[in-house]
């Protein structure tokens, strides 16, 4: 993604195993910025080679293969740019690292040495055959990051995907955080760090980001769920790339914390209760249309705020519930937020039965 535009190309691609299957093998797409394509121009790719309607070349045509010089260094230079190093230094972190066998073993070890960080490694080297983990696999992981982090007394632990793109973090108890307690743990260290910061968020996000972000001065922009959205909205800032960068997830969260002068658990334990749930509603893709619009001449009737960013967002009172579809698999999405996880499950279960009850 960085090299896509740091080298000024008018695109680029990159080629996976999938993260979530070992039997299927991913094909990424990005444009001269290094962002996903737009949804249309996915859509516009897949129809073009599924109908074959493109120019074939002889072999001798193809081309060659060429690495271009200083890839990893333009992507370093940046990166370094991006951080106060001083204030890591000075701080002198200890922390667990899971490489999860990824390719961030080849890259990462040489900014934690910039920032004079003790680093206990864990899966640090790159095994193709280990790069897909299974739920029981990702479990086991989580835990054994839990137990080692209190035991070797470091600031905290984190376990990287395989793509470095997403961050799993344990505090210093050794307490794993889930994905919206890690999401509201940034905005608020972001914004006690950021004058006036902005903060982007999906709609899928619960409200204590608001809650953390406004307390501190700061404003937050809801966008949609796809990775482009999220992109695009953190475009408009001046971050270091508005891509998924799970090594630069790290040090921020190191430079986070020297500015806040307090150990994770404690910046954790201010974050206030998140009742979100979530739900997957399977809909034939015949079907999916008259759902909306079932869902849509309800909404007609609804006495609370309606939010359209992404899917549609009901309001009643301090509670929400949010209808996605799928763009990529025949499926609703279904979340709910309320003072209860016993009342957000309810929600749930109301509109997927309405789902079901549409489509039958």
């Amino acid at each position: 993604r960085y090299a896509t535009r740091a080298l000024q190309c008018a695109g680029g691609l990159h080629v996976r195993r999938s993260p979530l299957d070992s039997k299927i093998q991913d094909i990424k797409f990005f444009d001269d910025d290094g962002l996903d394509l737009p949804t249309k121009k996915e859509k516009g790719v897949e129809t073009l080679f599924y109908r074959e309607d493109f120019r074939r070349v002889k072999s001798e045509d193809v081309g060659e293969i060429a690495f271009p010089a200083r890839g990893v260094e333009y992507y370093l230079e940046g990166f370094m740019n991006g951080v106060d190093e001083s204030a890591i230094r000075q701080r002198g972190f200890k922390i667990v690292l899971d490489y999860a066998f990824g390719l961030a073993t080849t890259v990462f070890p040489a900014l934690l040495g910039k920032l004079k960080a003790e680093v206990v490694s864990l899966n640090a080297f790159v095994d193709e055959t280990k790069m897909t983990r299974s739920a029981k696999q990702f479990e086991a992981g989580a835990k054994q990051l839990s137990t080692i982090v209190p035991t070797l007394n470091a600031d905290f632990g984190v376990m990287l995907d395989a793509g470095a793109q997403k961050v799993f973090i344990s505090d210093e108890k050794g307490a794993v955080l889930n994905g919206d307690q890690a999401l509201v743990l940034f905005a608020k260290l972001h914004s006690l760090a950021v004058k006036n910061a902005v903060v982007a968020v999906p709609v899928t996000a619960p409200q204590a980001v608001e809650e953390a972000v406004q307390a501190n001065g700061g404003r937050v922009l809801r966008c949609g769920t796809t990775y482009r959205s999220m992109m695009e909205a953190a475009a408009r800032g001046a971050s270091f790339f508005p891509a998924f960068d799970a090594m630069m997830a790290t040090v921020k969260l190191m430079e986070y914390l020297a500015a806040a002068g307090q150990p994770l658990s404690e910046v954790v334990r201010g974050i206030p209760g998140i009742h979100v749930r979530r739900s997957t509603v399977p809909c034939s893709w015949e079907k999916k249309g008259t759902v909306m619009r079932r869902l849509i001449e309800e909404t007609q009737s609804h006495d609370g705020k309606i939010e359209l960013v992404d899917g549609v967002k009901l309001w009643f009172g301090a509670s929400w519930v949010l209808v996605l579809p799928d763009s990529d698999k025949p499926c609703f999405h279904v979340d709910a937020e309320a003072a209860s996880s016993k009342e957000a499950e309810a929600m749930i279960e109301r509109y997927a039965e309405k789902i079901r009850h549409w489509q039958a």
